[in-house]
């Protein structure tokens, strides 16, 4: 079966042959620089990749991928593609908490869901995997689903929001900038209007939230609250 070397991938070694086309040498080894198949030339002893030469991603470009499993201290993403068509040569990425955003993260697995698409820009490929970073604003999560519904999650008025359940999210999502623990605070409710909030209600300086008997305000904020719910909702089903 034909080997196919993806970029940045060893051949062989300078002891043995030296860099031809589409290869170059590195700390005594010899690698691809393209995706292709090794040519070796006994005579001249040297190693080329034959082939079409395709542009792959490298440093400093744009992937696209989507989230495997996130760790405490690490996001494993697998790559599907690069930014203007570029080609993935070594598709597992791995996003360190420290590439994640400018502010500080506690958390990580608060910022990343598994299945989550992510957009990202590579910092290195090496010893097959591909170093990635998410800090800028444009980088980050692109798409994302609820954890109580599984419906796509949508952003309106800085939260990533469920519009079926009313669930708020956290996430490092590519719109915003202030990303980190020391930003805005975190919902949990999200209504119709995108307040989010406390969702507690109405509550005065009186620490019992207010007269809860039937037949005061305590009941006719239970009712305006199971109201708004169904709006939200689209009616009761």
């Amino acid at each position: 079966m034909t080997k196919i070397f993806i970029p940045g991938e060893t051949i062989t070694t300078q002891e043995e042959f030296s860099a031809g086309k589409k290869t170059f040498a590195e700390n005594g080894l010899i690698k691809a620089s393209v995706l292709g198949e090794a040519v070796f030339d006994k005579t001249n002893r040297s190693v080329s990749i034959s082939g079409h030469a395709t542009e792959t991603a490298g440093p400093g470009d744009i992937v696209f991928g989507r989230v495997a499993f996130v760790k405490d201290s690490m996001v494993v993403i697998d790559l599907v593609k690069g930014e203007n068509g570029k080609k993935i040569g070594v598709t597992k990425g791995q996003l360190p908490v420290r590439n994640v955003a400018h502010g500080y993260i506690s958390n990580l697995k608060s910022y990343f869901k598994t299945a989550d698409s992510v957009k990202a820009r590579i910092v290195d490929i090496k010893d097959g995997v591909t170093d990635l970073e998410t800090k800028d604003k444009g980088l980050g999560v692109i798409m994302a689903f609820c954890s109580n519904c599984r419906n796509e999650l949508k952003f309106s008025n800085d939260k990533l929001a469920c519009f079926e359940c009313g669930h708020v999210e956290q996430r490092k999502w590519f719109e915003q900038t202030n990303v980190g623990d020391d930003g805005p605070p975190r919902n949990n409710r999200f209504d119709r209007n995108g307040r989010g909030g406390d969702r507690r209600g109405g509550r005065s300086n009186d620490r019992r939230g207010g007269d809860r008997r039937e037949g005061s305000g305590g009941r006719n904020f239970r009712n305006d609250s199971n109201n708004r719910r169904d709006n939200f909702r689209g009616g009761q089903r």
